[in-house]
């Protein structure tokens, strides 16, 4: 699992949050490296709710392996 405390792009530990909502299996997060300026978002869920997601994942990937890409 990749700590959200450092930027995707450089590395660096300075980042913020710009913004944060619930949505229906939980919560994600816009943030923005201070450094590079890159944006990027993470999504927080419930340990829970955790293997409810990986199905639907895997659901996903099963449908659009039998029907095509969207």
């Amino acid at each position: 699992m990749q700590d959200v405390k450092l930027c995707p792009r450089c590395g660096n530990g300075n980042v913020y949050v710009k913004d944060s909502r619930n949505n229906y299996i939980g919560l994600w997060r816009k943030r923005s490296c201070v450094d590079c300026g890159y944006s990027f978002k993470t999504y927080e869920v419930l340990e829970s709710e955790l293997d409810d997601l990986k199905k639907l994942r895997q659901l996903d990937k099963v449908l659009s392996d039998v029907y095509g890409k969207k």
